[in-house]
């Protein structure tokens, strides 16, 4: 109860949500956390590049990047030991992360339930988690900034 109501904006970027298991909860608690006319803005990994390999994945196939591996729809998170090669700049060995999967409709209707408005949602063709780079530009959703204001 410490944050309540104190900020103007929260921020949420680059592959965040993934590591949230209860997504309607955050929503929620980052309401609460806003002054009324408070925005959260996210800009992340558009749900739809789960759908692809990443390029450390044995189903990864270099010459068919968009070969369609995971189901949009899936429900089961991802473990893997792959690290957090974007941030060392190389791939290594790691403890198991565990990986949400959601919707851009579960993204939405979980702020849309903690109060608060939506905005504004804009797709990009452009690669913002450095894990399909050789997609960008093909008119696939790799990216998306969405703006929500607390009433």
């Amino acid at each position: 109860a410490g944050y309540v109501a104190q900020f103007d904006l929260l921020l949420i970027t680059i592959g965040a949500l993934c590591w949230i298991e209860e997504l309607d909860e955050f929503f929620r608690k980052a309401a609460a956390c806003l002054k009324p006319g408070g925005r959260l803005m996210i800009y992340e990994i558009h749900p739809v590049s789960e759908m692809f390999a990443l390029p450390e994945e044995s189903c990864f196939d270099p010459n068919q990047p968009s070969k369609i591996v995971n189901n949009y729809f899936q429900r089961e998170p991802f473990t893997d030991c792959l690290g957090m090669g974007y941030l060392a700049g190389r791939n290594y060995d790691s403890k198991p992360f565990v990986s949400f999967i959601r919707t851009m409709g579960d993204v939405v209707t979980g702020i849309a339930q903690s109060g608060l408005r939506v905005e504004s949602l804009r797709e990009f063709d452009h690669d913002v988690g450095g894990n399909t780079e050789a997609l960008e530009g093909k008119g696939i959703p790799l990216s998306y900034l969405l703006l929500a204001r607390k009433c």
